[in-house]
Parts: structure tokens; sequence; C-alpha cells
């Protein structure tokens, strides 16, 4: 009936029973328990369940319990999977890539491949939630997939969290609940998958870099943020590029393959971008084979490649124009990825949330990284395979923007006229009507002149539009 491993005692009276009753002989109190093997302890009551699920007590019992645990486990995935086919919004996006990518900014493979790495405790996190609405007659949580797309969606468009729960029929304080909750598994389980440091990066080849040893491009970015009410405040976060004057700074650090391999903690707007490098840790992993790339702002610091400022009273040499041209050409991989982290809302927009919880944004930052790093063409590792992924995908952009162009100029044709022939229509309707008035009531002759003037040049101008449109159309790369 009780195990070896249970060791009883009572907490009252701290004496040591020799009988198994379930209160103590001396002092009438309920006795207490504790397992020498998983060292967890308890009430007399709760014995039995602990018996039951500890591998220590009972270990007889460890195949059965495996296979109970692993039968609740498929009937759970089961069951979200029903509902992820039948709630929405993931049953409306999920029907085609241009939906997914317009809501989420990812097609459906990736989400999926987003769902396949985070997917267990997405699960796990569901079936609490579930067991705290069970007595509920309808569905008051989302399924696994729902909570990341939705999160997602957030991410890519900052809708506000009263609006997302009006959406979905939400508490607000349900959608700041399992958006924590989501940020903080998808920066568990996908963010050390896509950006860490590679282990081989000395040994690395960088045929697109200035030097052997370039490895790695630093930049700063900024979230802007509300004017701070406080004075210290305004100066801490002051930034003069931020629309609002005051922002977030975060470093972001890539490798000559366009992979973001180091997002750095948040700092305060107004903190220098070489002493957030130095705090940052990434000058850790710099040496004489491993240097990197900035801007102007980081000259100074050894390992750290800048271009070369310009001599006071004299002009650079052809060798040192050469040397920027090359630096900022190298450095063009870190911007473009700046506006790729941008383009989810919450970091290009003003941030609603509150600027002193700094971990948070960190993680979001973190997380969003992550995100512009999961492009299936960038996972590849084989450049060749890469680089010819990239002209495919080049050649399927170019043929897709002919295709639109052309859809587009003939409905601009048809539009033309059909603007055309109702024009017509109202000429002709203006001429019945001046026939059919008197004398007094008629236009003049010269007045009819400047109508009909009027509109040849209004027609005019409507022609250089669309031929300037379609120009533009065709001079874009």
């Amino acid at each position: 009936m009780f195990s070896p491993q249970i060791e009883w005692y009572c907490a009252q009276c701290e004496s040591v029973p020799t009988d198994r009753r379930k209160y103590c002989a001396d002092c009438d109190s309920m006795l207490t328990w504790t397992c020498t093997g998983s060292g967890k302890s308890g009430l007399y009551t709760n014995y039995y369940r602990h018996r039951d699920n500890c591998n220590y007590c009972t270990p007889e019992l460890e195949e059965e319990r495996q296979k109970k645990l692993e039968e609740k486990k498929v009937a759970n995935q089961q069951h979200f999977q029903i509902l992820d086919d039948n709630q929405r919004p993931w049953s409306e996006w999920k029907r085609t890539d241009a939906s997914c990518i317009q809501h989420t900014g990812h097609d459906v493979e990736q989400v999926h491949e987003l769902y396949s790495m985070c997917e267990e405790p997405l699960i796990n996190y569901c079936s609490h939630r579930n067991k705290l609405h069970v007595s509920s007659a309808t569905t008051s949580y989302l399924s696994p997939m729902n909570l990341l797309v939705v999160t997602l969606w957030y991410f890519k468009h900052y809708h506000s969290e009263p609006y997302i729960a009006s959406e979905l029929n939400f508490t607000h304080q349900g959608v700041n609940y399992f958006l924590t909750a989501v940020v903080d598994i998808l920066h568990s389980f996908v963010y050390p998958a896509f950006v860490s440091l590679p282990a081989d990066l000395p040994n690395r080849r960088t045929p697109h870099g200035p030097q052997q040893h370039h490895k790695l491009i630093v930049d700063s970015t900024f979230i802007a943020i509300p004017e701070p009410h406080d004075s210290e405040q305004r100066k801490k976060y002051y930034h003069a590029k931020s629309p609002t004057n005051y922002a977030i700074k975060v470093q972001i650090a890539c490798d000559f393959r366009h992979r973001i391999v180091h997002v750095s903690e948040c700092y305060h707007g107004s903190k220098h971008d070489i002493t957030v490098l130095r705090e940052s840790g990434l000058l850790e992993h710099v040496e004489e084979s491993v240097q990197i790339i900035g801007d102007k702002a980081y000259i100074g610091e050894e390992y750290v490649v800048t271009p070369r400022k310009k001599p006071h009273g004299r002009e650079l040499t052809q060798e040192d124009k050469d040397f920027n041209r090359d630096i900022n050409s190298a450095r063009a991989a870190i911007e473009n990825i700046n506006q790729r982290l941008k383009s989810y809302a919450i970091l290009g927009d003003v941030y609603r949330g509150s600027v002193h919880d700094s971990h948070k944004i960190t993680k979001i930052i973190q997380v969003i990284a992550a995100l512009c790093s999961c492009s299936l063409i960038d996972s590849v590792e084989d450049q060749d395979i890469r680089e010819e992924f990239f002209r495919q995908y080049k050649s399927i952009a170019e043929q897709s923007r002919t295709t639109l162009f052309n859809i587009y100029m003939k409905s601009a044709e048809d539009e033309r006229k059909e603007s055309k022939k109702k024009f017509d229509i109202h000429v002709q309707k203006m001429y019945s009507s001046h026939n059919a008035l008197n004398e007094n009531e008629k236009l003049t002759s010269i007045m009819i002149q400047l109508i009909n003037e009027r509109c040849q040049r209004i027609s005019e101008r409507i022609k250089c539009i669309y031929k300037f449109k379609s120009e533009s159309l065709r001079s874009k790369p």
C-alpha cells in the first residue's frame, strides 16, 4: 500500500509515526509525506495521487503511464487539428498563400514550418486553457495554430488588443494573456533555431566580402515610442531619427549570407552605437580572423572595419574611395535587414506598449528577427542552390509583374473606352437639351466651344497619366 520511497512525519509535533494512520496519534494533525526519490512532499490526502504518477514509488506502472500519456497526446493533437481546420481566422487565411501572406507575412508552408517548431508547447498551453473553460458551452479559447497566426497577425499589422478581442470575441485581458504566452513560446523555440552566431564563423568563406576576414556586418536600428512625460526619460530616449524624436535602440548583426546572427537587448535611444556594441557582448567573438563591418559610428573599436574619414583639408585617395565603396556595398545587407524588420508594424510604427518592460520588447524584436530569417530560401545551406532559388524567384516575380501590368493596361483601356462612351452620351444629351430650349435659354456657341476645349484638355491629361503609369511600371527593375 505504501512505497518504501516515502517517509512520514508530523509537521505539527515533529514526531515520526510508527504506523500509517491519517492523523498523528500525539496531536491529531494530518501526517505529511516526503518522496525520497523525487523530492516531492505533501499531506496525506495527496499521497495516492502522487503514488500513481511517481516513477520512484510505483516503477512497475511506468510503461502503463507512458502509454496513457501517449494516447492523451494523440487525442489532444486530433482534437486541436479539427479545431484548427474549423476555427477562424486560420480556417480562412489558409485557403491561399496570398491571404496568409497578407495577414501574417508568411505563406502557408512557412506558417506550418513555424508551427512544427513549437507545436508541443502550444498544445500544452491550449490544453491548460481548455481545462480552465471545461464548463463553458462554447469554445472560449483559440486552437494552437490560431494562437500562432493571430500572434503573427499582431506582429505584422499591430492592431490594438481591443480590436483583436472584438474580432475574436475575446476579452482584452484574454488577448493580452495569450499574446504574451505565445511570444514566450516563440522566443524559446523559434528564436534559438534561426538566430545564433555560427560555431565555424572563423572558417567560413565570405566570397562577397571586401576581405576574407570580414565576417559580420553590424548596425543599430530604432523603434519609435511616444514622448515620455518625465524630462529625465525624454533625455534617455531621445533619438533624432525617430518620427517622434524618442525611441528604443537595438543592435543587429548579420553575416554575408544575409542571415541575422545576433540581436542585442534594448537600449535607450540616446545611447551611442559604439557603447551598445561594447555592452552587447558581440565583441567577445571578434578577433584577427573575425572582423566586423560597421558605419562611421563605430570608428575607434579594434577589429571593427569602418569607412575611412576624409582628411582635414584634403580629398580621399582613389584607394580610400574604392575601400569605402566596398564597405558601403557590404553594409547594404544590414540596411536591407533593418527594412525587413520594420515591415512588421509593431517595429515600424510607434510602439504602444510599456517602454519600461525592456525584457518583453527585447523578446518581441528577437522573435521578429527570427521570423525574418525563417525564409525557406535562406535556410538552404548550399550557396549555389540558394542562388539558383533566388534566380528562379526573381524570374517568377518578373513574370508576375508583366502579367499584372498587362491586366492593368487592359483594364485601364477598358475604363478609358467606357468613360469616352459615357462622355459622348452626355455630350449628345447636352446638344439635345440645347436644341429643345428656347432662344433665351440656349448656350452661346462660344460657351459650347469652351466646354469642348475643357473636355479635350481633361482627356489629354488622362492620357498623359496612363502613359506615365505605363512607363513607370515598365521601368521598374
